[in-house]
């Protein structure tokens, strides 16, 4: 007798899959602000002001790393 081929070998067929959740404990991002009418408006310097505070209040350590 002959040898089998690859169909008539006996096999077992698996399929999986896999996942992972993580937490960064780090996130950079980098805002831009720029005007281009100042009239009846805040102007960037007060503008980045609020926004810190905001962040700040929110939690997120502004401080340059």
């Amino acid at each position: 007798m002959g040898e089998k081929n690859f169909i008539d070998k006996n096999y077992i067929e698996v399929t999986g899959k896999a996942e992972m959740e993580f937490t960064p404990d780090k996130i950079f991002i980098q805002v831009l602000l720029t005007e281009k009418d100042s009239k009846n408006k805040n102007a960037i310097p007060e503008q980045e002001r609020q926004m810190l505070q905001k962040l700040q209040s929110l939690g997120i350590d502004t401080k340059k790393t």
